[in-house]
């Protein structure tokens, strides 16, 4: 008579090696994702001046883009608000989400080798203002924007005043890099 199914001893044979295959290619797949995440920040950055631009010309008044170190969060506020540390000024933005995040695993950091090491960073608790969008489209001063997935080297936006363009520059040789 013929075997109508699998022995116990043949199905987990199967899902063994099917583990053992996902084990290895876990590592592969994850270091394929870790550049898109960079470029879905530098993304999400530059979506997010485009809008402060905007907004700072239409409703006359400066904006401010400050960030928590070593996290993923950022904050957009006007600029003559009293405190980037107080919540009670995020509600005053009109038309613009005041907070977010980058994505998952990507972090704003000051140094660009900041997260190559093992060890994990401590979160920042306070609000950084890292640049100021003036109501004629131009920043306040020039600025450095470096954020960084662990184990990778940070990718640096620099905000140039006279024009409020965000270009990558490399942060070995210090210049920029051009982009699209």
């Amino acid at each position: 008579m013929p075997r109508r199914g699998f022995t116990l001893l043949e199905l987990m044979l199967v899902l063994l090696i099917l583990v053992i295959a996902a084990a290895l290619t876990a590592p592969w797949v994850e270091s394929m994702m870790t550049p898109g995440k960079r470029i879905a920040a530098q993304d999400k950055v530059r979506e997010v001046f485009a809008q402060m631009t905007t907004h700072a010309m239409t409703d006359n008044r400066p904006y401010r883009f400050s960030v928590k170190e070593n996290t993923g969060e950022f904050r957009v506020i006007f600029d003559d608000a009293l405190d980037p540390n107080d919540n009670a000024e995020i509600d005053m933005v009109n038309g613009l989400n005041p907070e977010g995040t980058l994505p998952d695993g990507v972090f704003f950091v000051k140094d660009p080798g900041a997260l190559l090491g093992s060890t994990e960073p401590m979160p920042g608790s306070e609000w950084e203002t890292l640049a100021v969008i003036l109501p004629d489209g131009t920043a306040k001063a020039d600025a450095d924007i470096m954020f960084a997935v662990k184990g990778e080297e940070a990718i640096t936006l620099h905000l140039r005043a006279l024009t409020g363009v965000l270009r990558i520059v490399d942060n070995v040789t210090k210049e920029e890099i051009k982009s699209e």
